[in-house]
C-alpha cells in the first residue's frame, strides 16, 4: 500500500535542535491570552463597558440568575459519586436539607462577619 504525500507527515523539522534560548523565547512569545492583544482601552470606556454590563443584569435578573445555576457545578462529579444511582426516603431527604441549610445559615453567618 502506497501513502501519499500529504499521510508521510512534516518532515521539514525533523531532527531540528532549538537550544534553550530559543526554547525560553517561544515559551514567552506564546504565554497568555493573545485575543484583545494591542487594543488599549481608556478608563473612560472601560467604566462605560463595566456599566453597560451592570445595567444588563439589572434589567435581566433571569440572565444572572441562570449563570449562577450554570456555576454551581456537575452535582454528578467526582465528589458526590456517592449519592449518583442512590434513592433516599422522605425521612433521609429531610434530614439531608435540614444539614445543608444549616451549613448555608453557618457560611452566611460567617460573610457577615468579614
Amino acid at each position: 500500500m502506497k501513502l501519499g504525500e500529504a499521510q508521510k507527515g512534516n518532515k521539514k523539522s525533523l531532527g531540528c535542535r532549538r537550544t534553550e534560548d530559543a526554547k525560553a523565547k517561544t515559551a514567552a512569545g506564546l504565554m497568555g491570552n493573545k485575543n484583545a492583544l494591542g487594543c488599549h482601552r481608556s478608563d473612560e470606556t472601560r467604566n462605560k463597558m463595566s456599566a453597560s454590563i451592570k445595567k444588563y443584569f439589572a434589567d435581566h435578573p433571569e440572565i444572572g440568575a441562570k449563570n449562577s445555576a450554570a456555576k454551581m457545578g456537575n452535582k454528578n462529579g467526582l465528589g458526590n459519586r456517592s449519592f449518583l444511582g442512590r434513592h433516599h426516603s422522605e425521612a433521609t431527604r429531610l434530614k439531608m436539607s435540614a444539614a445543608l441549610k444549616r451549613s448555608w445559615a453557618a457560611k452566611r453567618m460567617a460573610a457577615k462577619r468579614l
